[in-house]
C-alpha cells in the first residue's frame, strides 16, 4: 500500500476504518508521510479559504450590477436583491458545514484496533444434539453386553472318541526308526494323566538326540487321533548343537489344542523323511 497515494482521502476523510488505522499507524512511523500530510493539509485549507473569499466577492459584485445603472422601471424590487444574498450565503454555509463535518464524522466510525485492547466477544459454540441411535441398534447393544465374552481356548464340547487310540499309528510307532537319522526323544514322553492346558493352550517341549542329522533340520507335524492324513499344524524344530553327526534339538510351543488323544511325526526338513512317530495327551479341564 502507497500510503503518499491515499493523503488526499485521509484529508478529505474518505478512508474506510481499517484504511485509516494502517495509515495513521504508517504516519507515526515516517516523519516524511507527516511532513507530506501537513503541507497538503495547509493547501487544502488555503483553497478552501480562498474558495469562499471568491464566492463572498461574486455574490457582491453580482449585488452590486444589479443595483446601479437600471431604470426604475426594469429595477428589481429590494427584496429580491436580499433573497439573492441569502441564498448565496447559505450556500456558502452549507459547503462549508460538509467540509468542517465530513472528516469529524468518518473519524467517529473508526473501530478501534486489538492492540488498542477492545476485543471482538468470542464465538458461543453451539451444542448439537446428539443422536439417539435406532431401537434396534440399542437392543442389539444390549444383547452384546448381556454375553460374557467366550473364554480364550473354550473349543468345542469333549467328545470320548477324542482320546480313542488309532491303530495305524500304534502300529507305526512300534520300532519306528529311520534309515539314516534316528531320533532319541527325551521329550514329551507318554503319560496317562497328560499334559495340562491353561486358557485353552497347552505348552509342550519337543526335544532329543539325533544320530546321522548332517547339515539337515527338522519339521513338526502334530495329528487328530481320527484324522492321520491331514496335520493339524506343523512348526520347524530347532538344532540346538551339532557334534559330528549327533545333533541336538529341542522347541517350546504353545498348542492351541482341544482335550484328547493326538499323534505327531517328526521329518527331515530337506526331503520330509519320517523318522520318529510318538503321542501325546491333553486331559479335560
Amino acid at each position: 500500500m502507497d500510503h503518499k497515494d491515499h493523503i488526499d482521502d485521509y484529508i478529505a476523510g474518505n478512508l474506510a476504518p481499517d484504511q485509516l488505522q494502517v495509515f495513521e499507524e504508517a504516519m507515526a512511523q515516517d516523519p516524511e508521510l507527516r511532513k507530506e500530510v501537513n503541507l497538503q493539509r495547509q493547501i487544502f485549507d488555503h483553497f478552501r479559504d480562498a474558495g469562499r473569499q471568491r464566492l463572498l466577492s461574486v455574490i457582491d459584485e453580482v449585488t452590486k450590477e444589479n443595483s446601479i445603472g437600471k431604470k426604475e422601471s426594469t429595477q428589481p424590487p429590494p427584496n429580491r436583491f436580499r433573497w439573492l444574498k441569502w441564498f448565496g450565503l447559505s450556500v456558502f454555509l452549507i459547503a462549508a458545514t460538509w467540509f468542517i463535518w465530513r472528516p469529524s464524522a468518518v473519524q467517529e466510525e473508526y473501530v478501534p484496533s486489538k492492540q488498542e485492547g477492545v476485543f471482538p466477544p468470542p464465538p458461543v459454540p453451539r451444542e448439537t444434539p446428539e443422536e439417539e441411535p435406532p431401537a434396534e441398534t440399542n437392543e442389539l447393544r444390549a444383547n452384546v453386553e448381556e454375553k460374557p465374552p467366550m473364554e480364550e481356548g473354550l473349543l468345542a464340547a469333549v467328545d470320548p472318541r477324542d482320546f480313542a487310540v488309532n491303530p495305524s499309528m500304534e502300529s507305526l510307532m512300534t520300532g519306528m526308526r529311520g534309515d539314516e537319522v534316528d531320533i532319541e526323544l527325551t521329550s514329551p514322553t507318554f503319560s496317562e494323566s497328560g499334559f495340562k492346558s491353561k486358557k485353552g493352550r497347552t505348552t509342550i517341549s519337543f526335544a532329543g538326540i539325533a544320530t546321522g542329522l548332517i547339515n539337515d533340520g527338522l519339521i513338526l507335524q502334530i495329528f487328530s487321533n481320527r484324522d492321520i492324513n491331514r496335520p493339524l499344524q506343523t512348526y520347524p524344530i530347532e538344532i540346538t548343537e551339532t557334534l559330528e553327526d549327533k545333533a541336538t534339538f529341542g522347541s517350546t510351543f504353545q498348542l492351541k489344542l482341544k482335550p484328547g488323544l493326538y499323534y505327531f511325526s517328526i521329518l527331515t526338513a530337506s526331503d520330509e523323511a519320517e523318522v520318529y512317530i510318538g503321542k501325546f495327551k491333553i486331559d479335560q479341564p
